[in-house]
């Protein structure tokens, strides 16, 4: 009755955080519960601030090809899990901590090469 009782109740925390997943398994990384949308956003940031960048450089390029990829792959599915195995670039909470880091890095880009 108590495992039924917890197995319901991890049913329904999975549901309101909307991924098949408690932890992320990795110290310092907590689940994003809505990493999805949040890797959307992202995505469309770098995407945004890249646009500063000459379009005949090899870096914008490669940045675009990637972002446009993995917001194609978001939008596709609500599935966390089928966005991931899509993606080969590990769990969605580290393809977060990727765009963060590469948009921190096309600001870089811009301001000593662009």
């Amino acid at each position: 009755m108590l495992r039924r009782s917890v197995l319901a109740a991890s049913q329904v925390a999975k549901r309101a955080m909307g991924t098949y997943k408690t932890s992320t398994g990795l110290v310092g990384l907590a689940v994003d519960p809505d990493g999805k949308n949040t890797l959307m956003h992202l995505s469309g940031e770098v995407l945004d601030s890249v646009k500063r960048i000459p379009d005949t450089s090899q870096y914008r390029q490669n940045v675009e090809k990637w972002f446009t990829f993995i917001s194609s792959e978001c939008s596709k599915t609500d599935d966390v899990k089928k966005i991931e195995d899509a993606m080969e670039l590990g769990q969605i909470e580290e393809v977060i901590e990727m765009a963060k880091e590469e948009k921190k890095l096309v600001q870089y880009y811009f301001e000593n090469k662009g």
